[in-house]
């Protein structure tokens, strides 16, 4: 009874943090910083936000792994380190016009951990296709967005991270029923 108590309750605190609290803080991000064209990678490097970002960062990374690792327990431990090292060098590596090599780097590990991250997420998708569909819906919403603006734009940022949260949170409650 208690245990089971305790998971109702894991439930509901998973379903705020997904559903509501990530997707809002990452709105109210972006509007204090008064840029929506700007990327997180622009606005990380600016010196008045750069640990609001990070620390942000940090916590989304933290939440999308152990959503990942509750939804697909097969995945393995060097999967998690791959994919957060890769995150961690694209926020730690800066992006600068004048550097190609650290901006070559910096863009490389950014579209590894993309990359890497979809391929962990959507293999768990298979037979869950409305969230696969909204999913690649978002997925496509936000190159759009990109290829409009001529660049990653923190809009297509926010709304990927916002619907990543939220399908992620949904496959978790789906996965737990």
């Amino acid at each position: 009874m208690r245990n089971q108590r305790l998971q109702v309750h894991s439930q509901y605190f998973i379903s705020a943090v997904g559903y509501c609290l990530l997707p809002i803080i990452l709105f109210l991000l972006l509007y204090l910083s008064g840029s929506f064209h700007d990327n997180y990678t622009g606005l990380l490097q600016s010196s008045r936000w750069q640990f609001l970002f990070f620390a942000f960062s940090l916590q989304c990374l933290v939440f999308a792994l152990f959503l990942l690792h509750r939804i697909d327990k097969g995945i393995r431990f060097r999967s998690f380190f791959i994919l957060s090292a890769l995150i961690l060098a694209a926020l730690l590596i800066p992006y600068s016009e004048h550097e190609s090599i650290l901006s070559s780097l910096h863009i490389s590990a950014a579209y590894a951990a993309f990359l890497y991250f979809n391929w962990l997420f959507l293999k768990n998708m298979i037979y869950h296709p409305r969230i696969r569909n909204l999913y690649i819906g978002m997925l496509f919403l936000c190159a759009l967005l990109c290829f409009s603006a001529g660049s990653i734009t923190g809009l297509a940022e926010m709304l990927y991270g916002a619907c990543t949260s939220i399908c992620l949170t949904h496959l978790y409650i789906k996965m737990q029923q």
